[in-house]
């Protein structure tokens, strides 16, 4: 196994990793005990360093690649036993090695400063690699966390993006010179509404349409935040400047009635958005009258030829001084005067919430034909009449009871006319009661509380009952005020919704829904794995099972190495292969850690028993030489397990002899 010495080079702090797999978490030196010419080939795969030895082992080294803050790269250092620093420079994807001074070059800091730290721990002679930056980062020792994300960037010169618009004219337009280090995906939203007109944009582009309020004119702003989707964002703000143009005056005119030979006065009423001062003038004379109009206020006279009925009209325009102007037809109706005619009405009664019909009775002495008008609305509801018949039907506003009234004028057309008041009673009923229920949001089994607000123009008491459980949780409600708990499903996310009653107790109720979103959280998944039981200097297989709730995708690793053997393990399946060491038998472990690759993990303890065998023992014995007829001696040395013990005969024949219990 390759062992690596990781130093980062701001903090100095250092890390010794025994893998085939680091991941950098900042800047560092990475010292490794490989000669140079041990590495068959270099390989740039996105930030990550890859190296194929020549005994056909790989090294990966995550995030070399990266530059980080002050442009500081990482390098790779190979012990070398002839002192010689070489600096390995990625030059169009090919390796080229170069001279240089010492390991203090390879700090972000000066030698003689706290770089002075960094060289009595390296010894020998040292060969560097190093490397041009993509954007990630990474991590030292045996912690393999994800890249930390760069967020989004924006020079600081386009952090406000100003815009000019022309009153009650939209703008398109597009955020601009944001870049993400990490080459993300950008969305757009916005993040600050205007206070002075309405904004939308376009997530994926940044194109946005403004638009200003009518007839505003002055200062706004709004504010766009750009987000990478993987918790980076920035915020751009886009002054606005809405130049004013001039607007039109409005202008409105009642009709006028007035009999014969009788002067009547009335007002021209002109508005105008932008506040100019406003002049009124007659630009059409009436046909039978003369008409006089005080320029600043719009009140004129208007006064009928002698004699004359029938109708007329004149205009008016309204102008504002600065190009802006409008014309009103004020139309003027001379009745010829006659006998008023006379009228009566019955008063009403009705229930509240209903409507009643009735009818004015009007005569004319002269036998005119009438016409019935409503002079006079009533203050708590509303009346529509028929100008032929006097036949009226009066609606109470809703909820109302009490007394009300409404007046009917009645006219000859002549000039003549009356006016009657009809008296209304409205008598109160019960009303059912009213409620809101705003929706709620609450992750994932999470409980979360509310209110259903219920209300009673009759003032009653009120109760709340559900009447419609959840589908995918459950939910109590406190019966007097309507304060509820909804508790998700476990490990439910997605809508559901309950319907509340709220009733008075006087048969009057309503029903309400409480939408209910439920935001997904990650879960962490769970582990299991068996004690496994080997014979000694026996391997064994077995597997950790993992399980994720979401469904999510799990990587197995071993976070602790057992004390007894060595340990492999698929990190796909889980499927591991345990080896103890020789010889050895006894209780032993290891750790595995599951993890869901979204910040979710667990971890389980293997328990492994390994059973001893007996171990055969070895011997050795020397050939011996003696003459004919001469006896010789010898020994035959065995050897057995965690003990030798050593058997010796003094006369040895040349016949077979067997070994008794006594002489082992």
């Amino acid at each position: 196994m390759t062992k690596f010495v990781v130093t980062e080079k701001k903090s100095l702090v250092k890390n010794t990793i025994d893998n085939s797999q680091v991941i950098l978490k900042a800047a560092a030196i990475v010292q490794v005990n490989l000669h140079r010419e041990d590495v068959a080939e270099f390989i740039q795969d996105g930030n990550n360093l890859i190296l194929k030895l020549q005994n056909g082992d790989v090294i990966t080294i995550q995030n070399f690649f990266v530059q980080y803050e002050d442009k500081i790269v990482s390098d790779l250092v190979f012990e070398d036993n002839d002192c010689a620093f070489l600096w390995f420079d990625w030059n169009n994807g090919a390796p080229l090695f170069k001279d240089i001074s010492g390991l203090e070059v390879l700090l972000p800091i000066a030698s003689g400063s706290s770089s002075g730290a960094l060289l009595p721990w390296i010894a020998g002679g040292l060969a560097v690699i190093g490397g041009t930056a993509l954007g990630s980062s990474g991590s030292s020792g045996k912690d393999n966390n994800e890249s930390v994300n760069k967020a989004p960037q924006v020079l600081e010169i386009n952090k406000q993006q100003p815009i000019s618009v022309i009153e009650d004219v939209p703008k398109t337009g597009v955020i601009i010179n944001v870049t993400d280090p990490d080459g993300d995906h950008l969305t757009y939203s916005v993040s600050e509404k205007p206070t002075h007109g309405t904004v939308s944009i376009d997530s994926a582009t940044g194109g946005y349409t403004y638009t200003p309020n009518a007839n505003y004119n002055g200062s706004d702003s709004f504010e766009v935040t750009v987000a990478d989707g993987k918790g980076g964002s920035t915020t751009v703000t886009v002054p606005v400047t809405v130049t004013a143009v001039n607007d039109a005056p409005t202008a409105t005119a009642n009709s006028v009635t007035t009999d014969e030979d009788t002067a009547v006065t009335g007002n021209v009423v002109g508005q105008d958005v932008d506040g100019d001062s406003l002049t009124y003038t007659v630009s059409t004379n009436p046909s039978h009258g003369t008409v006089s109009i005080d320029s600043a206020t719009g009140g004129y006279t208007y006064t009928p030829n002698a004699n004359y009925n029938g109708s007329d009209s004149f205009e008016v325009t309204v102008a504002d001084g600065k190009g802006g102007s409008t014309t009103v037809t004020v139309p003027v109706t001379i009745a010829a005067v006659n006998d008023a005619p006379t009228a009566t009405a019955n008063s009403v009664t009705t229930d509240e919430d209903t409507a009643v019909t009735g009818n004015v009775i009007g005569q004319d002495v002269d036998g005119d034909s009438l016409t019935y008008t409503v002079s006079s609305n009533p203050s708590h509801g509303t009346v529509s009449i028929d100008p032929a018949t006097g036949g009226y039907t009066y609606t109470p506003n809703a909820n109302y009871n009490g007394s009300d009234s409404f007046e009917v004028t009645v006219a000859d057309g002549k000039g003549g006319s009356t006016t009657v008041t009809v008296p209304v009673t409205v008598t109160a009923v019960n009303d059912a009661p009213t409620a809101t229920a705003n929706s709620v949001t609450t992750d994932e089994d999470t409980a979360v509380t509310g209110n259903v607000v219920g209300q009673d123009v009759d003032g009653d008491s009120l109760s709340y009952t559900v009447s419609t459980n959840p589908s995918h949780g459950t939910v109590s409600i406190d019966p007097a005020t309507g304060g509820y708990t909804y508790t998700p499903n476990a490990n439910y996310n997605g809508s559901d919704s309950f319907e509340v009653t709220v009733a008075d107790g006087k048969g009057g109720s309503t029903t309400v829904t409480v939408p209910v979103t439920v935001t997904a959280v990650n879960d962490a998944p769970t582990a299991t794995a068996n004690s496994v039981t080997t014979d000694e200097d026996t391997p064994i297989n077995g597997n950790v099972v993992g399980q994720d709730v979401d469904g999510d995708s799990l990587t197995y690793t071993v976070s602790t190495n057992p004390s007894h053997g060595t340990i492999s393990i698929d990190s796909a399946t889980g499927g591991y292969t345990y080896t103890p060491n020789a010889n050895y038998n006894g209780s032993d472990s290891f750790e595995v850690t599951v993890a869901d690759g979204k910040g979710g993990s667990t971890t389980v303890t293997v328990p492994v028993t390994v059973t001893a065998v007996n171990d055969a023992p070895t011997a050795t014995a020397n050939s011996v030489t003696t003459d004919e007829d001469t006896p010789v001696t010898g020994n035959v040395i065995g050897q057995d397990g965690r003990f030798q013990k050593i058997w010796c005969n003094p006369l040895i024949s040349l016949e077979t002899r067997n070994l008794t219990p006594s002489q082992k």
